[in-house]
């Protein structure tokens, strides 16, 4: 897999989608993640850890452009309401 600079080959693809799976399945308790991410290594990642982990994923990287140009405030109040974040995995970042 390749993006931008970050190379990775499949068994460095699982072993990142299992220590994601791993990470979330204490906090997300069975509540569906919400990812926030552009088409990149990371939505890729979570398209397989987040399922792995035993929860549904809600990936919306089609709303990313609303953070962009300041509009996040007002989709928060129309489309996420009631939604209950955890927080980061921290130990999964780059």
């Amino acid at each position: 897999m390749v993006d931008g600079e970050h190379r990775w080959n499949y068994r460095d693809l699982r072993e990142r989608c299992r220590r994601l799976a791993g990470a979330l399945v204490g906090p997300a308790g069975g509540r569906p993640v919400a990812v926030l991410a552009p088409n990149t290594h990371v939505l890729l990642e979570a398209s397989f850890g987040v399922p792995w982990a035993g929860v549904p994923l809600v990936a919306v990287n089609a709303l990313a452009r609303f953070v962009a140009d300041g509009s996040w405030d007002q989709l928060t109040g129309q489309c996420l309401t009631g939604l209950n974040p955890i927080a980061p995995v921290p130990h999964y970042r780059d």
